[in-house]
């Protein structure tokens, strides 16, 4: 289902427990039995969020997590011997010696984050599959006046979906043995993105034992939590619905 601004558009049948995996993970709860029995809007979500985090109040602001998250990564570029990094550094620049792949994995092992800023080229080789079948099936059904020019045309077309079907045959395997296929995510351009992003996917992990827990931080990270899992784009508030009617 397509989110809305009154929905982030799960459908009810499983899919919404994305979102809750990521909360447990990010902010370091778990959520027993019927606990979210009555949540229904991400106001309910937050509600449930704060019972479980300790030491959460208003009188202060014990760290600043984006900041945080920066000078781990940024540590740990240095070890990595990549020089100067500021947030405005390009990752694609960082990693035009090494693959960017290679580059996150060893950033996520040495800091001990979840960074979860790749993404695949799988979807794209699944969808040009689909397209060059059809068209295939479509050519050889389809009568002609010139059978000799139409044979050798449906025979590029199937050698090109054979291609492209067998690139998608080898993505799973490549994916298994390390997303050698993969990149840095596109909306990512900076360190400083990279940054941002860790903050919200590693609440606990860049809290601290005993730090105070800020509820505007904390719906900060369950706001973009909720527009990451659900790739909603509007204006989410206490009254969004999790699952659309």
């Amino acid at each position: 289902m397509e989110p809305t601004l009154e929905n982030l558009g799960f459908g009810g049948d499983g899919d919404e427990l994305l979102l809750i995996e990521a909360i447990e993970d990010s902010f370091g709860i778990e959520f027993q039995g019927n606990e979210l029995a009555a949540v229904v809007t991400v106001g309910d979500l937050y509600d449930a969020i704060l019972k479980k985090l300790p030491a959460t109040g208003l009188e202060r602001r014990d760290t600043c997590r984006s900041a945080t998250a920066f000078r781990r990564i940024r540590h740990e570029l240095r070890m990595m011997a990549f020089g100067k990094v500021t947030p405005a550094s390009r990752l694609v620049d960082i990693a035009s010696g090494t693959s960017q792949r290679r580059l996150i994995r060893d950033l996520e092992e040495k800091s001990g984050l979840s960074l979860d800023a790749l993404t695949s080229s799988a979807p794209l080789f699944a969808a040009s599959f689909v397209v060059s079948l059809i068209v295939s099936v479509w050519y050889f059904v389809i009568p002609t006046e010139f059978p000799s020019l139409h044979f050798l045309v449906g025979l590029l077309l199937a050698a090109v979906t054979s291609a492209v079907g067998a690139a998608l045959l080898l993505i799973p395997a490549a994916l298994i043995v390390g997303d050698r296929g993969a990149t840095i995510d596109e909306s990512i351009v900076t360190v400083g993105d990279l940054a941002h992003r860790t903050a919200h996917l590693n609440f606990a992990r860049l809290t601290g034992a005993g730090k105070h827990n800020h509820p505007d931080d904390v719906w900060q990270a369950v706001v973009w939590l909720s527009t990451e899992m659900a790739d909603h784009r509007g204006t989410i508030d206490r009254q969004t619905r999790i699952i659309a009617d």
